[in-house]
């Protein structure tokens, strides 16, 4: 009884202390963002926020998921875990609910993936299908930062740096859709052998089949992109909603690499990364840190505000006791 306890409780105790880790990263990273910022000039801004504006970020946002829903559903085929429009939308409002609920941010692929094997996939085919959804945002995000390079690279401060960064993560990301591509080819092969590498190459080899497919692949990208760029607009109007001038230029290489952070799962929903991030990437154009940290927490909002159906979907599924496809 002790041999079979021991391990259930050392798991809990993991658990428990990477939750205590993550409220401690969480609350530390907020008060550094607020060491220049009282409560009061926060409130003030969200108080006194074009209402008009905040609601224009919102349906960016939404559309922001929709695309997201088709780039998912089109991977899904390719993955061998096909999924309707409706059950890739479905997952997808389900996984932005639980990014924003659960202590990690890559809590919501968790759960897309649990969907998925609800629908008969394979485990290997759902992770695949999340993984290469996963990876060809992240790099859409690295290549929008590149458009926003130029603008980073004439400002003062630490804007040089950050656009060398942006540069050398739009390379970076290339690189690895390269080696993912190759890596489903021949030369992949040995990935078979492991159970835990198998859901690797099954990724690496929906990605070979999107490369061979070049309509398909330019719609995938195309939809990537757009993300992305739907995502500095959503950002540059909650600026505008509070009166900051922010330069859209200079959003296009700073937002995308405040939400590459944001996305690392060391603190609940990004919270507290994607704030302090923002106050210190928009210091090289004079933006106060009050207006940077205010336009954070309005990203922030506008996330659960989007997330909101995905619970609600969520609590439905439940009740019906499983997913369609």
């Amino acid at each position: 009884m002790t041999a079979a306890t021991d391990p259930a409780r050392s798991g809990r105790a993991r658990r428990l202390l990477f939750l205590f880790l993550k409220i401690v990263v969480t609350g530390g990273l907020l008060w550094i963002a607020l060491r220049d910022v009282t409560i009061g000039q926060l409130g003030v801004r969200l108080a006194g926020a074009d209402v008009g504006l905040l609601l224009a970020a919102l349906a960016v946002m939404l559309l922001m998921a929709l695309l997201a829903g088709m780039r998912w559903q089109a991977i899904s085929w390719l993955a061998g875990a096909p999924l309707s429009q409706m059950a890739a939308q479905r997952g997808l409002f389900i996984g932005l609910f639980f990014n924003q609920t659960l202590p990690s941010s890559i809590g919501g692929d968790a759960m897309r993936i649990w969907l998925v094997r609800q629908g008969g996939a394979t485990f290997s085919a759902g992770i695949a299908s999340v993984l290469l959804d996963r990876a060809l945002g992240l790099a859409a995000l690295a290549w929008v930062a590149v458009l926003g390079a130029g603008a980073m690279l004439d400002a003062g401060g630490a804007g040089p740096w950050l656009g060398v960064v942006s540069i050398l993560l739009g390379a970076a990301a290339i690189c690895c859709l390269m080696i993912l591509v190759w890596l489903g080819g021949p030369a992949g092969r040995g990935l078979d052998r492991r159970t835990w590498t198998k859901p690797v190459r099954a990724t690496a080899q929906a990605a070979r089949r999107l490369v061979k497919l070049r309509r398909l692949a330019l719609l995938v990208l195309g939809q990537s992109l757009a993300v992305h760029l739907l995502l500095v607009a959503a950002a540059a109007l909650s600026f505008a909603a509070i009166g900051a001038s922010a330069p859209v230029f200079y959003l296009l290489g700073a937002v995308p690499l405040v939400m590459l952070l944001a996305v690392a799962p060391i603190s609940f929903g990004g919270w507290g990364v994607r704030e302090t991030a923002m106050v210190a990437a928009l210091a090289p154009v004079a933006l106060s840190p009050a207006d940077s940290l205010t336009g954070a927490v309005l990203l922030g909002l506008g996330h659960l505000v989007i997330g909101l159906p995905g619970g609600l979907w969520w609590l439905a599924t439940r009740r019906r006791g499983g997913a369609e496809t």
